[in-house]
């Protein structure tokens, strides 16, 4: 029967080539009425009905159809799954392989199974707010055509539909608190487009980019004011990816802002909130200089990068000069509280001395800022070095101790133990349930640093993500890159970042729940449903678990907005 090949499942598993979730089929869901909502429809060969060569068409019958896009989620090759040491049960697999990843936009309505493998579509309903409460069916038909094979003989058609029921909540998920970043790497567009930086083609490509990052949740645009200083070789140097411009004019200092102007305009025509600006100093232990160009007499020459020392006297007279000019700058646009400043990622214990060295001469330019750093040492908050602490979930227990008010989360690729993250080989649940748990914390901020990062681990060489997707075996696949460049500059999702922003709006969801019956209430049923105390690496480690809590708060916030 050409209905046994197919089968429906939520967006939380992944359907590997040789071999299907092991989860039950979806037949209903909720959402609210600003709510996108994604499913997927399994599909296989089936023996003795197709030819060897075929092709099976599908249409969508709904009421919902015009709301409805569909993509087929391909593969993408996975060398480096995990660190060694560092799987636990809550991973597919640690074996390289094809792992499902890509929403590649269809031409036309035509799928073509092959025998032995599994593949799927990706449907999104997203109805922008525009449709009345109430139950719609979303039915899919396929139809094969099987040709006669000898004459006399008739064409045989065969059909087979797969539906599901979504009801739409008469109430709308709240605009979206969560302060979200990750790092766009305007360098690495350029390098894989081999195009020039800041050329109309670049700006075309940014921009693409941009919206679907605004789209999926980001709130944030990392900003290359000058090329910032992340996963260089000690030496070695990024591709010149710089917004200001800077003249040095018999030792005096001037700045343009003619492309951080067109920046920012685009940017906050996109929706984005927030500027983050790159560190002031090298990434794990802020010794040394950024990559800095300027026009020095007539000359556009580095003045600034690895051979200068942090503390130096000639960068410190540099930042006297930038740091009033840029902070300014953004006053004057009214960013001064929508902009942050960094001075060195992840410094580690040994880096203490030279980062309260190097920050001293800086800070007292940029008080009444926001100046925040990625840490996973306490010591730099208890001695108050750090006062805006960006720390990973899997150190964030003694940050907790300290009571930070304000706190924001961030993940990489070191870790185990059930911490979420948007690896290749984990269950997209996994990558999903980190909405939930930033509720429960009350986290207002989440960084992460690849967006699309398509250079190797030092940014020595571009590489191809959709052959290479770790990194050249430098980080877990998937850690480096949420979304894949595509033709003529366009932006390609990932189920990843999809999951992602699915659970950015669990996240606010349940921020609306929290509205019309109390937070605490919330976190009881949460404790509930888990059927015990929900952490970053404590929670039911199946896609049920958020099913059934999505679910119970969907109900609630129509009852309760019925009372209304």
């Amino acid at each position: 029967m050409l209905k046994n090949c197919f089968k429906t499942y939520s967006s939380m598993e992944k359907v590997m080539i040789d071999k299907m979730p092991f989860a039950e089929e979806l037949k209903s869901a909720s959402i609210l009425k600003n709510e996108r909502f994604s499913f997927q429809i399994s599909y296989e060969y089936v023996s003795g009905i197709m030819a060897r060569k075929y092709a099976i068409d599908f249409e969508i019958k709904s009421e919902l159809k015009d709301y409805i896009t569909v993509r087929k989620v391909e593969n993408v090759p996975a060398e480096l799954l995990l660190y060694p040491g560092r799987k636990d049960d809550a991973v597919i697999s640690d074996k390289p392989g094809l792992y499902p990843d890509i929403l590649m936009p269809l031409c036309e309505n035509i799928i073509y199974p092959h025998e032995g493998m599994h593949d799927a579509l990706w449907f999104t309903v997203d109805t922008l707010g525009e449709v009345p409460a109430g139950v719609y069916d979303i039915t899919v038909e396929f139809r094969y055509e099987k040709k006669a094979e000898k004459d006399g003989e008739e064409d045989v058609i065969h059909t087979a539909e797969k539906t599901i029921q979504l009801e739409i909540i008469d109430a709308y998920l709240p605009e979206q608190k969560l302060i979200y970043t990750q790092w766009f790497h305007a360098d690495c567009l350029a390098s894989y487009y081999n195009v020039e930086a800041f050329s109309e083609k670049h700006w075309q490509i940014i921009e693409n980019f941009m919206r679907v990052a605004v789209k999926n949740g980001h709130n944030v645009i990392f900003t290359p004011v000058f090329t910032p200083p992340l996963d260089t070789k000690v030496g070695g140097e990024r591709p010149t990816t710089q917004l200001l411009d800077i003249f040095v004019d018999n030792g005096k200092y001037s700045f343009g802002f003619e492309k951080l102007d067109r920046w920012i305009e685009l940017s906050l025509g996109l929706g984005y909130k927030y500027f983050e600006l790159p560190h002031l100093f090298t990434q794990w232990g802020a010794a040394f200089c950024p990559k800095i160009m300027a026009t020095v007499d007539g000359e556009y020459k580095k003045i600034f990068g690895w051979e200068n020392k942090s503390t130096s006297p000639e960068y410190r007279e540099f930042l006297a000069n930038y740091l009033p000019a840029i902070t300014e700058y953004m006053e004057k646009k009214g960013l001064k509280d929508k902009t942050f400043f960094h001075y060195s990622d992840e410094p580690r214990e040994q880096h203490l001395e030279i980062y309260k060295e190097a920050k001293c001469g800086a800070e007292k330019y940029l008080d009444g800022w926001k100046c925040m750093d990625a840490l996973s040492e306490v010591e730099y908050y208890k001695e108050g070095i750090v006062k805006n602490v960006i720390t990973p979930h899997y150190c964030s227990e003694p940050f907790f101790k300290e009571n930070i008010s304000d706190i924001w989360i961030y993940y990489c690729s070191g870790h185990h133990d059930y911490y979420s993250n948007r690896f290749l080989c984990y269950p997209l649940w996994r990558t999903r349930v980190l909405g939930l748990q930033l509720f429960k914390y009350d986290i207002p901020g989440f960084l992460q640093w690849g967006y699309n990062f398509y250079f190797d681990e030092f940014s020595t060489r571009v590489l191809n993500p959709y052959r290479t997707t770790d990194g050249d075996r430098a980080f877990p696949a998937g850690d480096a890159f949420s979304v894949y460049p595509g033709e003529n500059g366009e932006c390609i999702e990932s189920t990843r970042f999809v999951s992602f922003h699915e659970g950015i709006q669990d996240m606010r969801a349940l921020e609306l729940l929290s509205q019309l019956i109390g937070k605490d209430e919330v976190k009881k049923l949460i404790y509930d449903i888990a059927g015990g105390e929900v952490t970053f690496n404590e929670y039911p480690a199946n896609a049920y678990f958020i099913q059934m809590l999505r679910r119970r708060v969907n109900e609630l916030i129509k009852d309760n907005v019925k009372q209304r």
